[in-house]
């Protein structure tokens, strides 16, 4: 029988053991391929750096919602039509920049 710390460290070497790919399309309409390590601490700073300017520019277009992004969980704190307006341009413009799709059925009001 395995000890606990051998499951771990087999658990831990199979995720940080595992490289992670993601093309994503700017706004502009060009391809990018990155990759990361999965496990680094970076990743999170990387994908979040990549998703802000999108998430931004959408926010400033709708100045009766205010909101927090945190990685990939945005909070929008405004009137529910405000709030849904926002959240469809969201929606497309994540989709158009950068490839990404919003999880509607995990959204909370």
């Amino acid at each position: 029988m395995c000890s606990l710390s051998t499951q771990v460290l087999g658990l831990f070497s199979v995720n940080v053991g595992s490289r992670s790919y993601l093309a994503l399309t700017d706004h502009r309409g060009q391809l990018h391929h990155l990759s990361g390590q999965q496990g680094d601490g970076f990743e999170t700073v990387r994908f979040a750096v990549t998703i802000h300017p999108s998430i931004g520019r959408v926010f400033q277009r709708h100045p009766a919602c205010k909101g927090d992004a945190i990685c990939d969980d945005i909070f929008v704190v405004a009137p529910l039509r405000e709030a849904l307006a926002l959240v469809a341009e969201l929606k497309l413009i994540l989709k158009q920049d950068l490839d990404l799709d919003l999880d509607v059925p995990k959204f909370n009001c």
